[in-house]
């Protein structure tokens, strides 16, 4: 089975090599975990390997996320010059307009631009357009399956339920995806600490490490340690 790294040091190890391809993984986490940063730093692994990569974006600008990624040191403007990597904000406030892209102008794009990586960031705030369950199933299913009929391995953003670290807001987005990672902060019993903790909940077809591991942000990205191996 081919496999895509996620470009996290210590995370591709836990998967066994990486994501499988053209499979559609739910990284899911609260405010403050990084998964914006995940988001970009799978997004720049694909680019610097030569694969071509979709990134939407449903809260921060074009600027801001450029600018977020040059902090890490990945420059996404040769891959934008080079048509190798599109960067496309919707307006979830426009809800016309963000489901008319959605719906059609999206799944146009994939067909001909055809990327290897594609996030979509957050999932939530797509989800939210959606009044009826129902509708935002179908909708959800949908978009995801254009998008890996050409080929494509999808990571969704989400937020997590107040009250359920395992559960995404909606509660949809971790059926609809065949890998489900979670990302969560740890407070120490006397809470003068706070560290963070990344599991793999769910990975379809792929043997994975059941562990619950601690992983940092740096200027270089999200990294996955060891216990022996905290920095």
């Amino acid at each position: 089975m081919e496999r895509i790294s996620t470009g996290v040091e210590g995370l591709d190890d836990m998967l066994g090599g990486g994501f499988p391809a053209n499979e559609t993984i739910a990284v899911m986490g609260p405010f403050g975990t990084g998964k914006t940063i995940f988001g970009l730093q799978f997004t720049y692994t694909g680019l610097i390997k030569g694969e071509s990569a979709v990134y939407i974006s449903l809260d921060e600008s074009e600027e801001e996320l450029t600018q977020t990624a040059a902090n890490m040191g990945w420059d996404f403007r040769p891959y934008i010059k080079e048509n190798k990597f599109v960067l496309i904000r919707l307006d979830a406030s426009d809800i016309k307009a963000t489901l008319t892209q959605v719906q059609s102008d999206l799944p146009t794009l994939i067909d001909s631009f055809k990327p290897k990586r594609v996030v979509i960031d957050p999932i939530t705030l797509l989800e939210a357009l959606f009044n009826d369950e129902s509708e935002r199933q179908t909708q959800i299913f949908d978009l995801c399956r254009a998008i890996r009929k050409n080929g494509a391995t999808i990571v969704l953003m989400s937020g997590t339920d107040k009250g359920n670290i395992y559960a995404s807001k909606f509660g949809l987005v971790e059926y609809v995806a065949g890998g489900a990672i979670v990302l969560r902060h740890v407070r120490s019993d006397n809470l003068q600490k706070v560290t963070m903790a990344i599991e793999i909940v769910k990975m379809r077809r792929v043997e994975h490490s059941r562990e619950i591991k601690p992983y940092s942000i740096t200027n270089n990205g999200l990294n996955v340690y060891a216990y022996d191996q905290l920095p």
